[in-house]
């Protein structure tokens, strides 16, 4: 696989390994109970019911009552087909125990990954469908998650300085007012705290464009990604290009960002 780095100077090598050894117990504090990273929860009881849930204001709790089995954990946090998932990308570090957000739900429902693999796990996004499908999805499996529908930038309801980890796997390349996305996420993120990003590269286009057409006419540029997080006072200290491994493609097919909070 082809793919290019750029990695903050002071970057060290913990920012690239999960933080928590898989052998290592794991306590949720939003729980009395004690788990590994290395169990997975199943669905203890459910009915029909609890799936049609479809009309809420404000947070909703996704799932129902869970235990505990052996076996290894079961989903895995994705970027997308054909691109290498977070088992390769190592963006996020370990999520168990932490206050982790899907901005915008993405086709994988990312939250389930977060949730199952122990984090407090939260989701926002405008469609109500979307929201309507993680919530039935994370019930049929017993996982939790805490839904909000609505724009991604409204994240009043998260407190300052209250979130471990954002994800926005595909889902900020049409937002039109990204500063303002950006404003608030750092307003939620704790300092230092990571917001990892996925979108489609700017240089993709031309593939199927007019080649008359300007590179970042059609989609974003690395630049104006990166000035986007500069200007919401975010360090990026991962950039990669990475190329679809389904197509023969002499061009990249994503941009992933890990941006770090910077300020308090």
């Amino acid at each position: 696989m082809r793919i290019a780095h750029l990695v903050h100077a002071q970057a060290t090598a913990a920012e690239f390994v999960d933080e928590v050894s898989p052998r290592e117990t794991v306590v949720d504090n939003g729980t009395s109970q004690t788990r590994t990273p290395s169990k997975r929860r199943r669905t203890e009881a459910h009915g029909p019911q609890a799936t049609e849930r479809m009309s809420y204001s404000g947070a909703e709790t996704c799932g129902g009552p869970t235990v505990l089995e052996d076996g290894p954990v079961t989903r895995i946090l994705s970027y997308g087909p054909g691109l290498p998932d977070e088992s390769e990308m190592r963006l996020c570090g370990d999520p168990a125990g932490k206050r982790a957000l899907e901005l915008g739900v993405s086709n994988s429902l990312n939250a389930l990954a977060l949730a199952e693999a122990g984090a407090k796990a939260m989701a926002i996004d405008a469609d109500p469908h979307r929201i309507a499908s993680l919530r039935r999805a994370a019930d049929d499996v017993g996982l939790r998650v805490e839904c909000h529908e609505g724009d991604l930038a409204d994240l009043g309801w998260a407190t300052s300085a209250s979130v471990d980890l954002v994800v926005a796997a595909g889902t900020l390349g049409q937002v039109d007012d990204l500063a303002r996305v950006l404003r608030q996420v750092h307003r939620v993120l704790k300092p230092e705290a990571p917001l990892v990003i996925s979108a489609a590269h700017p240089a993709q286009p031309l593939n199927v464009v007019d080649p008359a057409t300007p590179y970042g006419d059609a989609i974003r540029s690395i630049a104006d990604w990166y000035m986007a997080l500069y200007r919401a006072n975010f360090r990026v200290d991962n950039l990669q290009e990475v190329f679809d491994r389904s197509t023969a493609s002499r061009v990249p097919s994503t941009l992933f960002f890990r941006a770090r909070k910077l300020g308090v």
